[in-house]
């Protein structure tokens, strides 16, 4: 939170300077010498950051989310393809290679039917 403030506070300086965009240039700062502000290093014997079986459960909560979302994808891919009509092996859970053969017998079928009711209606004019 505090480090918002800090960047809240640092955009807002050169907005303040910048009121009319119109105006001279504001002048360079007349002292030359570069003044050095003394640094303060604290340390800490205690960090401060997570603990390794925090990174392990977090890894392993991360590797059962994937898991489980891919799991409910293959799930919700076999129940469409039952749903579909395919013939689903379930040894192996693969579609049987005859399923593409009798979805396009079932196809010519309907296009007989089809073409047949297009003749009929013609017929019926």
């Amino acid at each position: 939170m505090f480090a918002v403030f800090v960047c809240l506070l640092a955009c807002a300086s050169p907005a303040v300077a910048q009121q009319s965009p119109f105006d001279q240039l504001p002048s360079a700062p007349q002292d030359t010498a570069t003044q050095q502000a003394p640094t303060t290093s604290v340390t800490s014997s205690s960090s401060d950051g997570l603990k390794t079986w925090h990174v392990l459960l977090l890894a392993a909560g991360g590797v059962i989310l994937i898991g489980g979302i891919g799991w409910a994808i293959a799930r919700d891919a076999r129940g469409y393809a039952r749903s579909a009509g395919l013939k689903i092996d379930p040894e192996n859970d693969r579609p049987r290679p005859d399923s593409h053969a009798a979805r396009k017998a079932a196809k010519q079928h309907r296009r007989r039917q089809r073409k047949t009711a297009r003749s009929q209606r013609r017929r019926n004019r």
